[in-house]
């Protein structure tokens, strides 16, 4: 039996009070820099293997630069890798605000950036000192909420990641977004259900391990109820499924400081981050086999599923995907 190592949350939420405390951390800021080097500052002290993946996107019509910083974390088993992925960049505008003044505003993102991170750095840690059962790909996706602004998508640095995997290549993958919200009640995007309805991939069985997790431990923010929890939700998760490759996201997306200025250390909760951050963790360490082999009958269709798919979405727009 594998001894899973204990999350600390308070350390988690310090890592977030930090990131926030460089200021505004969208892509070309003081900020993001600064951001940048302190992940790849406190990766270094706890992983051997790291990677930088530089690129570009326009904002502000302007080519800025970008930066996916990736760990390799060498577990007992090398014959399964499992992606654990967030985003670390914030919003250039506070387009959620209800005033309009403030709407041009850059957002702090405590929880909307630096949650995910937060809890990504405390696992840096900690599989240093007990190495997992399986290879772990920690991924510090770039990037992400630039969508909607010049054209970008809201997964700008994993839809980068997925065309330049090599080695890298993960047999499954959470992504962990706006996970340390006060009150965190995490939503369920049907996103990874449509894709094991569609396509066989197995992100049913992906999503019940994990939340037969949080039922062990008793993590009400898993099961919490609201309205519309079943969501399509556009966030890092997606470019991996359109790799097939299993993957889903755990995101309160109804959180209410979303894309606004109050999106601060405040709001935030030391619990939810001890919650999703305490789940990914036993998943990683309590599941060393591999996930089911996608369905071979639908697989053998999936060109022609998927193109029908794809020229349904566009031309009807039938499924609205509420983008992160």
């Amino acid at each position: 039996m594998v001894k899973v190592p204990v999350f600390n949350e308070i350390e988690a939420f310090r890592l977030l009070a930090a990131q926030v405390e460089l200021g505004p951390r969208y892509p070309g800021s003081a900020g993001h820099r600064a951001l940048i080097d302190l992940i790849s500052c406190e990766l270094s002290r706890y992983i051997s293997d790291g990677r930088c993946q530089p690129f570009e996107v326009t904002l502000q019509q302007s080519q800025v630069q970008c930066m996916n910083i990736l760990g390799k974390v060498k577990g007992t088993d090398s014959s399964r890798k499992v992606l654990v992925g967030t985003h670390f960049d914030t919003r250039l505008i506070a387009d959620r605000e209800t005033d309009p003044e403030k709407r041009a505003i850059p957002i702090p993102g405590a929880n909307d950036g630096a949650s995910g991170t937060a809890i990504m750095l405390e696992y840096a840690r900690l599989m240093n000192d007990a190495p997992p059962p399986c290879d772990v790909i920690l991924a510090f996706f770039d990037a992400e909420d630039v969508g909607d602004l010049d054209g970008n998508s809201f997964y700008e640095g994993s839809k980068y990641f997925s065309r330049n995997m090599g080695d890298l290549l993960p047999d499954e993958a959470i992504i962990l977004d706006m996970v340390g919200g006060f009150n965190m009640c995490l939503d369920i995007d049907l996103n990874a259900l449509f894709y094991n309805t569609v396509y066989g991939l197995p992100t049913k069985e992906l999503l019940l391990r994990l939340y037969n997790l949080a039922h062990k431990f008793k993590y009400r923010e898993f099961f919490c109820t609201k309205p519309n929890k079943f969501k399509y939700i556009g966030c890092d998760h997606i470019p991996l499924l359109e790799k097939m490759i299993p993957a889903c996201v755990l995101i309160d997306i109804d959180y209410p400081e979303w894309h606004t200025g109050e999106d601060r250390p405040i709001r935030c909760s030391p619990r939810s981050l001890k919650a999703a951050g305490d789940v990914v963790l036993h998943y990683i360490y309590s599941f060393p086999a591999p996930l089911s082999q996608p369905d071979s009958h639908k697989q053998n269709f999936f060109s022609s599923v998927r193109k029908r798919e794809d020229e349904s979405r566009s031309s009807a727009n039938e499924i609205p995907e509420r983008d992160h």
